[in-house]
């Protein structure tokens, strides 16, 4: 397991505080603490040699399931050039969500558009999301819950391992071995 870590990109500011009202006050706090359920802290999972991507794209599209693969953005690792461009996306959707300004309708969809160049988010999909050919996968898993981040973690990596028929590669995001690069220059 990787953690995605860029300090400078995903040190997010904190919302700033409304105005205090007669009835009310929203401090800083409390608004970093509604927002801290669906930012979450990213953790990347890199997987090779997978032999059921056609079998994985169905359950990928259904809704959410406790028996199903985590809910997290399932990206084809070889039309990524390098782990800051993830970076990168992550901390460009996180911001999104915090500006009020997601154009999807969720975190996970958000770090797809974040990695396309257009404002389409079929095409974000076409380009970076998985096809039936994917033989490497780089699924992007937010955690909601610091406290249990550890064992957070551990839970939906053995829930990916379940459903991923690949080799799980751990502490590693060496792409270069993975790159399509005349896939990446037509992005």
């Amino acid at each position: 397991m990787a953690v995605l870590a860029v300090p400078a990109l995903l040190d997010l500011p904190q919302p700033p505080a409304t105005t205090a009202t007669a009835t009310t006050t929203t401090t800083t706090a409390a608004a970093a603490a509604a927002t801290s359920d669906i930012l979450g802290c990213p953790h990347v999972h890199l997987f090779t040699g997978v032999a059921n991507t056609a079998a994985l794209l169905p359950l990928l599209r259904a809704p959410p399931s406790p028996l199903g693969p985590p809910s997290a953005t399932y990206l084809d690792a070889a039309r990524l050039l390098s782990p800051f461009q993830l970076a990168v996306a992550v901390a460009k959707a996180r911001l999104n969500v915090l500006a009020g300004r997601m154009r999807t309708r969720s975190l996970q969809a958000e770090i797809l558009l974040a990695l396309s160049p257009d404002t389409s988010i079929a095409d974000a999909f076409a380009r970076f999301g998985l096809s039936s050919a994917t033989s490497a996968i780089l699924v992007v898993s937010l955690d909601p819950n610091d406290d249990v981040r550890l064992s957070g973690c551990c839970e939906v990596l053995a829930r990916l391992k379940h459903h991923i028929q690949g080799t799980h590669v751990a502490d590693s995001l060496d792409l270069a071995a993975l790159r399509d690069m005349d896939a990446i220059s037509k992005v």
